[in-house]
């Protein structure tokens, strides 16, 4: 008895210090029956050599995501996205593609809430369906991926007072067999997979402002395509900032920056080896989050 009294002395203490979770929060979480609706417009910039040849890449890209709670702790998620004048310069080639890319179909669920448990633990199951080919003058390509994903994360993460919070992710990202086509050829894609980590900081001065910094680590696994083509295993670390405004009470514009660092990596293509190397990324993007 005096054990019962003891934790649930300790529960009331938990949940009577646990803070509020509110609309534009890192661990927020949607009610039974709201809908929350994200629209991103970005533009990525890449740099790297392959021996000694320069490669640069520009892709513009919007992004929807849509999800609704059928209850306070489901909620289900559908994401299109598409790019458009992604376009590449060098290695004899230089090319502009527009298209969809890979529709994601998914569910979150969050298994532990702060307010009875003090943290935060969410599951987000989802796939990615290779449904689209792109164009590209008039043959097709592939661009973007030609294998489906199949990937499963989860959340940990806690707001300990008004002004911060943390979140931290593990993820593993599938992908399946696949064919892709470029200049006309086809040619197959063997299955592999990536292993992600990440942890994000918000820090909330006033109700209407938030800054994110995050920093996320994607083991990216070793890959086949074609007949004669191989990609070693290479990590690649990316660091981002967000600034979050609360345009209205259900209404938030969002301003984000992001950097990565790719690692150098070997690729064997014909029996011959090609090192890929000083490879860089930035990213800006503009978005808003709605609920309703």
């Amino acid at each position: 008895m005096k054990k019962m009294i003891s934790a649930l002395v300790v529960l009331t203490a938990v949940s009577a210090s646990a803070q509020e979770l509110k609309f534009g929060d890192l661990n927020y979480n949607t009610n039974q029956g709201e809908q929350y609706l994200t629209v991103d417009f970005s533009t990525f910039d890449s740099f790297y050599h392959q021996d000694s040849t320069k490669i640069t890449e520009r892709s513009y890209l919007t992004t929807a995501n849509y999800s609704y709670a059928f209850t306070d702790d489901l909620d289900v998620f559908a994401e299109i996205n598409y790019f458009f004048e992604d376009q590449m310069k060098g290695g004899g080639e230089s090319y502009t593609i527009s298209s969809f890319g890979n529709p994601a179909i998914g569910a979150s669920y969050r298994v532990l809430d702060q307010k009875m448990f003090d943290y935060n633990f969410d599951i987000d199951v989802l796939t990615r369906q290779n449904l689209v080919t792109a164009k590209e003058g008039s043959s097709t390509a592939n661009k973007f991926e030609g294998r489906s994903t199949y990937e499963v994360y989860g959340h940990f993460g806690r707001k300990w007072n008004e002004a911060n919070e943390w979140r931290a992710t593990l993820g593993m990202i599938y992908h399946a067999d696949g064919e892709a086509k470029q200049q006309g050829t086809k040619y197959d894609q063997e299955s592999s997979t990536d292993l992600l980590f990440k942890v994000a900081y918000q820090y909330r001065p006033v109700n209407e402002f938030m800054m994110v910094v995050s920093a996320e680590a994607l083991q990216v696994g070793e890959y086949e395509y074609g007949s004669d083509v191989k990609e070693d295993a290479h990590i690649d670390y990316t660091f981002g900032f967000m600034a979050k405004y609360l345009l209205q009470e259900n209404m938030t514009l969002n301003l984000t920056v992001k950097q990565s660092r790719l690692n150098d990596y070997d690729a064997e293509a014909g029996g011959i080896n090609h090192d890929i190397r000083k490879r860089r990324f930035v990213t800006f993007g503009l978005g808003a989050d709605f609920l309703f």
